[in-house]
């Protein structure tokens, strides 16, 4: 037999094992030195307490106390009976659709539930173009870049180039080093750029430089060997057919590609006409772009301003990103459609949902805070426990909504597939919230914010960092079946937020 807990040791002098645990751990001591002595030591610790002296406290103690703390207004209160009273009308509007009783209600809630849709169809054509603003200044810094490294190799011999990028990346490496191990100190305990001293302000703008240029140097340091022609910058740049060159980098010049450009073509201001071949990417800042039906370009469109012509016939091989500026820009935001794989209704419907989950953990952080705070703390401690049972939940909990759908054909199926799906709704909500605010406490408190907000604004805060999260390609999707594995885990385990361990033996 181990050693006993430190807690079937108090369990034991104070009497509150069973008749069996205690003549096993009376057996265990018998046989048991270091029992022997820890039990001994807890012994003389029990008897010292019970010798001090007992204290009397004022009378007026609890007054004084509870006089000295601050006032606090209860604020939430509204948002509590407000979510609430929404999800009411929605399920009230639901149950009269199922039921088919469709009156004054129903047609306020429907039109309201349309209104909604039609806002976050909106909003989810702004985001979508935010996102495809994002992605096109990416793409564009990338090609830039990569060009950038390339024309700043040609001002250093080849066969150097190579030790002058190591010498650069040792640098970084150095001043990144010191500038960490050198934390300054601050009062509030958040290092910003207005709190930062000068010192610190000009080490971080030297390892932005430096990184920037490595980021070109590093890439063009493997490959100038190999072509050894630079671009070069002239007031008129025409690559007639027949000729080859290598890159076209373009300041306020008119360029003619009726050849071939190896690589890429990049160009602030002026014209850009392309009817010829280019090996990777057309990227323009501010140009008016025209690209011929004949043209033939193997990598990607990018134009950020100006305009762009582009000809019926003409080769692009990845993709074609159009970024206007001023007014035209305002509309194409608020107006355009899709551009990325997530479309605008799917995106909209993860928005209605959002808005439900929002009432919803304002609900149940509201009435429910202990349980909320308990079933988060329970995550950061035993989070590989709760996901293992939101695991095992989740299997049987599909079987059994399988089971119940082939007895739809009997009486007793109805009912028991109404009666799991109420479970299944009642552990994804409450596990949801208790998730939503371990992330919002812990976002919150890696920022450094030292004084929490309520319960309920903490579980905001999550929820909308969850569902951003979710929104990302394939790894939104794998953190969303994290986040409800460990949704029906933490309720259950927990037993909705009020035992350490429901499955515990004791």
């Amino acid at each position: 037999m181990n050693c006993l807990k430190s807690s079937d040791l108090y369990a034991y002098l104070e009497n509150e094992l069973s008749s069996e645990d205690r003549l096993k751990c009376e057996d265990h001591l018998k046989n048991c030195p270091n029992c022997q002595r820890r039990l001994a030591e807890r012994q003389s610790f029990l008897e010292s307490i019970k010798n001090l002296p007992d204290l009397e406290l004022p009378s007026d103690f609890a007054e004084r106390v509870m006089a000295s703390l601050p006032e606090t207004r209860i604020r939430t209160r509204g948002l509590i009976f407000l979510a609430g009273g929404i999800y009411l009308l929605f399920a009230l509007m639901v149950t009269g659709l199922i039921f088919g009783r469709q009156g004054a209600l129903f047609d306020f809630c429907l039109t309201s539930f349309r209104y909604l849709f039609n806002l976050t169809t909106d909003l989810s054509r702004l985001i979508i173009n935010l996102l495809q603003v994002g992605f096109a200044l990416f793409k564009a810094l990338k090609i830039l870049f990569a060009t950038w490294g390339r024309l700043i190799s040609g001002f250093l011999p080849v066969s150097n180039l190579f030790f002058v990028t190591l010498i650069f990346l040792i640098i970084l490496t150095g001043s990144l080093a010191w500038f960490l191990q050198r934390p300054g100190r601050f009062s509030q305990g958040v290092t910003t750029m207005k709190t930062l001293p000068s010192n610190k302000k000009f080490k971080i703008i030297t390892l932005i430089i430096t990184l920037l240029i490595l980021t070109g140097l590093g890439r063009s340091a493997w490959f100038s060997s190999q072509h050894p022609d630079q671009p070069g910058f002239q007031r008129e740049i025409i690559v007639a057919k027949g000729e080859s060159q290598k890159n076209v980098v373009a300041l306020n010049s008119r360029v003619v590609v009726e050849g071939q450009v190896r690589e890429n073509v990049v160009a602030f201001d002026g014209e850009v006409l392309v009817s010829g071949e280019v090996g990777k990417s057309v990227v323009c800042f501010g140009s008016r772009v025209v690209i011929k039906s004949t043209a033939v370009i193997s990598g990607d469109l990018v134009v950020l301003g100006g305009s762009l012509e582009k000809e019926p016939g003409c080769s692009i091989g990845q993709d074609t990103v159009f970024i206007p500026t001023g007014a035209k820009f305002t509309r194409e935001v608020f107006l355009k459609g899709i551009f990325f794989q997530l479309g605008t209704i799917i995106l909209a419907l993860k928005l209605i949902s959002l808005f439900f989950s929002l009432l919803l953990t304002i609900f149940v952080a509201g009435i429910f805070p202990r349980q909320v705070y308990f079933a988060a703390g329970k995550i950061r401690t035993d989070f590989w426990p709760i996901l293992g049972i939101g695991f095992l939940a989740i299997l049987i909990y599909a079987g059994l909504i399988m089971l119940s759908a082939l007895l739809m054909f009997v009486i007793i199926g109805i009912p028991l597939l109404f009666l799991l799906l109420m479970a299944g709704i009642v552990l994804k909500i409450f596990g949801g919230t208790a998730i939503s605010y371990f992330f919002g406490e812990s976002i919150l408190r890696a920022l450094g914010v030292k004084k929490m907000p309520s319960i309920i604004w903490t579980a905001v805060i999550g929820l909308i960092l969850v569902a951003f999260l979710g929104l990302i390609p394939v790894a939104g999707l794998i953190f969303s079946l994290v986040i409800s594995l460990a949704s029906f885990g933490v309720a259950l385990r927990t037993r909705f937020g009020t035992l350490d361990n429901w499955f515990s033996r004791h």
